[in-house]
């Protein structure tokens, strides 16, 4: 018969166990779905219908609550909407959504500073900025779209959970805003 300190060590190194094989798991759903966001931006050089792929694949994939594309305009002020996931992001798209770059929110940060932005907690976080199409958002990552040291837009991708995000998924994330991005060069130069 066990102790209760050998039951708490054994307990304890499965929870270990079951918290790698999530993290295994999660990294592997990211990296397939990179895979396929690398496949689809070499074989479209359309814009609207690679945005609207990648934000869908990258919300479906990891059970995310919405997803966005924004673009910088080419003023620089502007980080506009031009795709985004379900009916807030259809009512975004319609009203020509846009987010001043380096203005007070998690999308406007980003795209002035070029540097991921993550807040894990929405309600305690001044710089998130509530969106009443997206009243459920916990957590908001904000990675920005760059092209060497360019940045020509932002992946916005929120959850209904706090602490969605960790550094891990933000690499990931990263790796795939880097090749929309790239995307985005090569259909605007062709």
């Amino acid at each position: 018969k066990l102790s209760d300190e050998e039951v708490f060590w054994v307990a304890r190194d499965i929870t270990a166990r079951r918290d790698y094989e999530k993290t295994l798991q999660r990294q592997n759903e990211y990296l397939a779905t990179s895979a396929e966001i690398g496949r689809l931006v070499t074989s479209t050089l359309d814009m609207d219908t690679l945005f609207s792929r990648t934000v869908n694949l990258i919300r479906d994939r990891f059970g995310f609550y919405h997803a966005a594309i924004f673009i910088i305009e080419e003023t620089g002020f502007n980080a506009i909407v031009k795709s985004a996931t379900g009916k807030a992001g259809e009512e975004m798209l319609a009203r020509g959504h846009t987010l001043q770059v380096g203005s007070r929110s998690i999308v406007g940060s980003a795209s002035a500073k070029g540097e991921p932005l993550i807040v894990n907690d929405t309600t305690a976080d001044p710089i998130h900025r509530p969106n009443p199409l997206l009243p459920d958002t916990r957590s908001e990552a904000a990675i920005p779209l760059r092209i060497g040291k360019r940045i020509i837009g932002v992946l916005d991708i929120q959850s209904t959970h706090e602490n969605a995000f960790n550094t891990d998924d933000i690499n990931v994330l990263q790796t795939l805003s880097d090749q929309i991005a790239v995307a985005i060069d090569n259909a605007r130069s062709y």
